[in-house]
């Protein structure tokens, strides 16, 4: 940003924060044992999460006066002491109706009266702060951390009215809610998909006769078998990083391992791989080891040692039907139970054909499998707007915390 810019002003975070306090030190509970305290596992991304809570004493029996930790509406907390990954994102507090406490890992921030406090979340959100903070965190072995005055001398632009300020602040905000909302609509379609599933995979469409299956009771007319008997697995290939290219190419194949469908982006491709590692979107993949159980389909590529393919039996067994049941809850556990409880969990050829597989008709399989799509069609569709939606945000964000773009007030 220009020097000459108007209305603006750089400072140190020092100018701008009145308060920079850290927790509470303790050896915490998972029982509640009188108040909520608030750790660097309750900072999502830029999130306040009361999810997993610890707790500690209202009356600290080593003398220290908890009230001093209370945390109030609008506080914003940063952890110091993290992970690098996760070391410095703010968030703001928001009370669920209980005096609550931080620990020692976390800054509790003001803002002096002359700044914006929410301004100056959004402000400790910015490239220019996150830069900042990773050039003053020093990393060991298990935990990174910063020192509260290499975090003041970190050098800020912002307006110097209060009322820009929480213009911007209002405007980003108001963004905020609507990426909320969205979360929370996605959630509740995740839900209600997650009990139509287990309605469906074991109760089926119209059924009124009912006997004892795996799962409970399922319908008479299901039969109960095991994958053995229906279906063939084969591993992928591991292709060492020198074989592996970052452009498409003629004979070139997209590799599917862990790391790409997490979130699909930076994919890699592979030269003329044998054919009995490529898979079709009309097969169906899972993974076997690390993170066992995730069900893959509709992709074209070769596929990681990583995965199984799963080669069912097509004239008896629908594929839309058979991703859904290896996704279903009572599934992932028996899946998660065969894989076993070792570091890496690892599930093997024969442990995969034991487990049990419930097969209705073809005809019902396959209006079971169209209910569960129409749902995700409707959660993609929402997901599509919120990716839109937060990079609505990040748009907004360079613009206004930067004085690209000015708010009239």
């Amino acid at each position: 940003m220009s020097d000459t810019l108007k209305g603006w002003e750089r400072k140190k975070l020092k100018d701008v924060i009145k308060t920079l306090q850290s927790g509470l030190s303790r050896k915490l509970s998972s029982q509640d044992i009188g108040l909520p305290l608030i750790t660097s596992g309750n900072i999502i991304g830029d999130k306040f999460s009361c999810k997993d809570l610890k707790y500690w004493y209202r009356d600290d029996p080593q003398g220290d006066d908890t009230s001093r930790y209370f945390l109030n509406e609008g506080d914003i907390l940063l952890s110091f002491i993290n992970s690098f990954a996760k070391i410095g994102y703010p968030a703001i507090f928001n009370p669920f109706g209980r005096d609550t406490i931080f620990s020692t890992n976390l800054f509790r921030i003001r803002a002096k009266t002359e700044y914006d406090q929410k301004f100056l979340f959004y402000l400790l959100s910015t490239n220019q702060i996150r830069a900042g903070i990773h050039s003053i965190t020093k990393p060991a072995v298990n935990q990174a951390s910063f020192t509260k005055p290499d975090f003041l001398s970190l050098k800020c632009e912002l307006p110097s009215s209060i009322d820009e300020q929480r213009k911007i602040a209002e405007i980003l905000t108001s963004v905020d809610k609507v990426i909320e909302l969205t979360e929370i609509e996605i959630e509740k379609l995740k839900n209600l998909k997650k009990g139509m599933m287990q309605d469906l995979l074991t109760k089926g469409i119209g059924h009124t006769k009912f006997k004892d299956g795996p799962i409970g009771k399922i319908p008479e007319s299901w039969e109960v078998t095991t994958f053995e008997d229906n279906c063939k697995v084969r591993q992928g290939l591991q292709i060492a990083i020198s074989n592996r290219h970052k452009v498409d190419g003629p004979n070139r194949y997209k590799y599917i391992t862990v790391k790409f469908i997490k979130d699909y982006a930076n994919p890699e491709y592979i030269d003329s791989p044998p054919a009995s590692v490529v898979c079709e979107k009309s097969d169906i993949l899972m993974t076997r080891t690390g993170n066992t159980g995730q069900v893959v389909t509709n992709e074209h590529g070769v596929f990681h040692n990583n995965f199984f393919l799963i080669d069912f039996n097509r004239k008896k067994i629908d594929k839309d039907y058979l991703y859904y049941y290896l996704n279903s809850d009572f599934m992932q556990l028996k899946i998660e139970i065969a894989a076993g409880s070792t570091t890496i969990p690892d599930l093997n050829h024969g442990d995969f054909y034991r487990l049990p597989l419930i097969i209705p008709g073809i005809e019902e399989q396959t209006e079971i499998a169209i209910k569960f799509l129409k749902f995700d069609e409707v959660i993609q569709a929402k997901s599509k707007k919120l990716k839109k939606l937060k990079n609505m945000k990040k748009g907004l964000m360079q613009d206004l915390l930067t004085g690209k773009v000015r708010v009239k007030v």
